[in-house]
């Protein structure tokens, strides 16, 4: 069980919350690192309950769906998202209830190598119910990889994601999102990161 210090950030999703927790992370606020690689958005709204949050986050930024488009779970078919659109919308009611600002960000594109596996067509299909999650549930929704996709394809090029999944900067991501706007630079409280 993860325990949420005061006012800390929580990193939330797969595997690019979890890189990033352990990457660089901007001084402004302690926080904490709730990512899972490899889960899918049905995997996480369970996992999601076990953080135990005391105290108020003051942020939380959720990265989801990159597990989600698998070629073998027919991502693009209304059932799968309609599934998805669900189990994120039951994501986002616990972050709400939990923190003074929901972060989402978008999809992000992947590699001509991860494309075997995963479905390049969902990307921007899945980022679009996030969007329209966000509008209806009052977070904010971000692209933080806007300068790494490509023509709409839902691809990256390899040198932005070095394993076709990825990415090859995640301090410069996490300072894209703008997390630290409203709370200012305090440079003796270090990043905490809990797992």
């Amino acid at each position: 069980m993860l325990t949420s210090p005061s006012g800390a950030v929580l990193l939330a999703g797969n595997s690019h919350a979890e890189i990033a927790g352990h990457s660089g992370l901007p001084s402004c606020t302690p926080w904490m690192n709730a990512g899972i690689a490899g889960t899918k958005a049905r995997n996480y709204r369970t996992a999601i309950e076990r953080i135990k949050a005391p105290a108020r986050f003051r942020s939380a930024v959720l990265f989801i769906g990159t597990n989600d488009i698998m070629r073998r779970d027919n991502p693009l078919s209304q059932s799968s998202k309609m599934r998805f659109a669900a189990d994120v919308s039951h994501i986002l009611g616990w972050l709400r209830g939990r923190a003074d600002e929901v972060i989402v960000a978008a999809v992000p594109p992947i590699g001509a190598a991860a494309t075997r596996r995963r479905e390049p067509a969902a990307v921007s299909v899945y980022s679009d119910i996030l969007r329209r999650l966000c509008q209806s549930s009052g977070c904010r929704f971000e692209d933080p990889f806007i300068g790494i996709r490509g023509d709409g394809n839902g691809l990256a090029g390899d040198e932005a994601l070095p394993d076709a999944i990825h990415l090859a900067d995640y301090p410069a991501m996490l300072h894209i999102l703008n997390i630290c706007h409203d709370i200012g630079r305090h440079s003796l409280v270090s990043p905490a990161t809990w797992k």
